[in-house]
């Protein structure tokens, strides 16, 4: 069975770079009536719901205390997407960090048939977290893209 998510983009960051695509954050619908997902307007009256109780901004990453307040509304945070780097930017160094971490204390692992994370979950950059980080250059500037799909 395909899993469906709910991919809202919450950052609505002002670019400096014209065609860059925004980041956003991806929750689960945990409550799927009949099989099927709630209603968008379900999802933005949580959504609205959370950044009152939480006091966070819809211009950043999802905090853990806004991720909490959706899971209370039955949405799981599966993801956060960086932004697409500029049309133009040259790709080198490509990785992608499908592996669990060899090190019990650091990254993700399988644990009791469930995805855990010790110490810096929010990098995408470190074992078992799925992302593909590459090298680019934005107008001269080194960067790094991270971004990962779910089938």
């Amino acid at each position: 069975m395909k899993q469906l998510c709910v991919r809202v983009a919450l950052i609505s960051c002002a670019s400096a770079f014209a065609g860059a695509a925004l980041a956003g954050d991806t929750y689960y619908d945990l409550v799927r009536p009949h099989g099927h997902p709630r209603s968008d307007a379900v999802f933005e009256a949580d959504l609205n719901a959370c950044y009152a109780q939480t006091g966070a901004s819809r211009t950043q990453r999802d905090t853990p205390a806004f991720r909490t307040c959706m899971l209370g509304w039955r949405w799981r945070w599966q993801s956060y997407t960086e932004p697409k780097a500029a049309s133009g930017a040259a790709a080198s160094g490509t990785v992608t960090y499908n592996r669990d971490s060899p090190d019990p204390n650091v990254g993700w692992h399988w644990e009791n048939g469930m995805r855990s994370c010790h110490y810096d979950c929010d990098n995408p950059e470190i074992p078992g977290s799925g992302y593909t980080c590459k090298s680019v250059t934005v107008l001269g500037m080194p960067m790094r893209d991270c971004s990962r799909t779910f089938p």
